[in-house]
């Protein structure tokens, strides 16, 4: 064993702030198949990640490119909901 200790507080903040793909997609109130097309249709994740096997990204980053995306666009994606709903009568 090794005499490094990981500092007070390092472990909750790391926990709280690297997400995968099911994190994001449930902070963002969208679904995990959703957060998956903006990873392929959108190169500015893939800089974006931490742990490439997983992958894993840091969150704060992940909000501001959301922001700076656009996405998600709740009202669109509601009124296609509604248009599909209304079309299947």
């Amino acid at each position: 064993m090794s005499d490094f200790e990981v500092p007070a507080g390092v472990t909750e903040f790391v926990r709280e702030h690297l997400v995968g793909v099911t994190e994001i997609a449930e902070q963002v109130g969208v679904t995990k198949q959703a957060v998956s097309q903006w990873m392929q249709r959108y190169p500015e994740f893939e800089a974006l990640i931490v742990v490439p096997r997983y992958p894993l990204f840091w969150w704060p980053q992940v909000q501001a490119l959301l922001k700076e995306l656009g996405l998600p666009n709740l009202k669109a994606s509601a009124s296609q909901k509604t248009r599909r709903g209304r079309a299947g009568r």
